[in-house]
């Protein structure tokens, strides 16, 4: 067992990379209070699930059309600050949320509004987020650090859903937020003292400018097989996403009949398969290669959405509990797999220097889908039941995953 970890210890060594995995880490852990909170908030405040998905797919159109310009703006910019600075942002954006729900003044056009602020500013530090990480360790510990993250940060997360449930149900919704909103505040801190300094860019003086740099970006991406393979995998993951994101909170409460600690411990199986399934992802992939990792992963993430659907015609909530939970844990594991997989391959793939413009590219093509899918969901939603459209993803999902093997670009990764 010993040996197995020895893969992770070069990473002990890199102080920086540290400093950030302990403020995301922390990050993760304030995501998975909210993941519980806001989604409740949302559902007390719209109570509809069209109009929650709705509410999703407004919150990728930032990403969509700021992340392109924003890759580019990143790639001259103080990185390092830039993501201080996004952090503090998005921690007061939480807090005045909070603030405002406590209050009984959060309405849905307020909702919408800080979503919208709060994906844009999103939309501005995950490139330059992107592009520092890489800049921190040599190209042969991308893999291991991106298990590594992938683990720890399921960890934090596990630990937050445990308590999100008590702090809902015992605090209350604007505490939870206050909590998330804090540890924003954190992972600012945590990048103060990291050493590395980045050389110094000329800021590009026209728009025009901007676009070059953006073109360049995207003759890159179009030269290079594997991105593109890349961009069409995150892509379909997201589309086949985004009706679990969209509706499970609702699938939860109304067609399961189960309380909020009953999404908790979902969430929390879902926590704890993607941490075991990034964990031992390193260790697979020395006995197969990526393709075949990312064919079966894929294959195994999309049965568990068939199999959601089946789900209320059980009888009895613990049966229907009992079976929510597995069916989480087996789409966590494959899931952590799969992103795995992904994220080491994007980091190998993409030339440091071109990272902040393709990762802007990347996000904002593979949130494309996500948009388009939370809004077929909201239209559907108004015809069809929950549990038949998640099976219906999954189904197409599962023909797409026995199809990946054919994609050009996958055999370079």
């Amino acid at each position: 067992m010993l040996s197995k970890l020895s893969v992770y210890r070069p990473l002990f060594k890199q102080r920086d990379f540290l400093f950030t995995l302990f403020g995301n880490t922390i990050s993760r852990f304030g995501d998975s209070v909210d993941a519980i909170a806001f989604s409740w908030m949302m559902y007390e405040v719209t109570g509809s699930a069209s109009l929650m998905a709705l509410i999703l797919a407004v919150n990728y159109l930032p990403t969509i059309v700021l992340q392109p310009l924003s890759g580019v703006l990143s790639e001259k910019m103080n990185k390092r600050i830039t993501i201080i600075c996004c952090d503090s942002i998005r921690g007061m954006m939480i807090l005045i949320t909070a603030i405002l729900f406590w209050n009984g003044l959060l309405s849905a056009p307020v909702l919408f509004a800080v979503v919208l602020i709060q994906s844009s500013v999103e939309a501005f530090e995950v490139p330059a987020a992107s592009a520092f990480s890489v800049r921190l360790l040599p190209k042969e510990l991308y893999a291991t650090a991106s298990a590594l993250r992938g683990s720890v940060s399921r960890a934090a997360e596990l630990i937050g859903l445990a308590c999100a449930g008590g702090l809902v149900a015992g605090l209350g919704i604007p505490v939870a937020l206050m909590i998330d909103a804090a540890t924003f505040f954190i992972c600012a801190a945590s990048y103060i003292p990291v050493r590395f300094r980045e050389e110094k860019q000329e800021v590009a003086s026209r728009l025009s400018d901007y676009f070059s740099e953006l073109k360049g970006g995207i003759s890159y991406a179009r030269s290079t097989p594997a991105i593109l393979a890349l961009m069409l995998l995150g892509a379909m993951l997201n589309f086949f996403s985004a009706p679990m994101g969209s509706f499970f909170t609702i699938f939860v409460a109304d067609n399961l009949r189960l309380s909020a600690a009953a999404l908790s411990a979902a969430n929390i199986c879902i926590t704890v398969g993607m941490g075991l399934g990034a964990f031992v992802c390193p260790l697979i992939e020395k006995r197969l290669s990526r393709r075949w990792v990312l064919l079966f992963s894929g294959v195994f993430f999309a049965i568990p959405q068939l199999l959601f659907g089946l789900l209320p015609v059980l009888p009895g909530d613990w049966l229907r509990f009992a079976s929510l939970l597995v069916i989480c844990l087996f789409d966590g594991f494959f899931s952590g797999m799969v992103n795995v997989v992904f994220s080491a391959s994007f980091m190998e793939t993409v030339d440091r220097d071109y990272m902040a413009r393709i990762s802007g590219l990347t996000n904002a093509v593979l949130c494309c889908t996500m948009p388009v899918s939370a809004l077929l969901c909201s239209g559907l939603a108004l015809f069809l039941p929950v549990p038949l459209i998640l099976s219906f993803t999954g189904a197409i999902a599962l023909v797409f995953f026995l199809c990946v093997r054919w994609i050009p670009g996958l055999r370079d990764l």
